[in-house]
């Protein structure tokens, strides 16, 4: 049996749900929820949080997968800017829009 510490963060304080979301890696970031370990508003050192970074990638699925988990779309990371501004996708920001009406 291997013994994984998966909300472990790196160096810039993300951790495997923080890389899944960026990646747009849906099925991990389900495997990961399923396992009640991670906090879906987690933020790294930049303030940047699962659902800022899936919004960066214009990943639309892992977008809906972090607002369905409670993924609070008001968050802003360092700088300011909430996951709606990170979003070049206009399907992704229609998501985020809607979901904090």
């Amino acid at each position: 049996k291997l013994d994984v510490n998966l909300v472990a963060a790196d160096d810039v304080g993300r951790n495997a749900l923080h890389y899944a979301a960026m990646n747009g890696n849906l099925p991990i970031m389900k495997m990961l929820f399923k396992t009640g370990q991670f906090q879906v508003n987690v933020q790294d050192d930049f303030g940047m949080t699962p659902l800022h970074l899936a919004s960066r990638s214009n990943s639309e699925e892992c977008v809906r997968n972090l607002i369905e988990q409670g993924a609070d779309c008001m968050m802003r990371d360092e700088t300011g800017r909430k996951a709606f501004d990170l979003s070049t996708s206009k399907s992704v920001r229609h998501i985020l829009q809607t979901s904090f009406q």
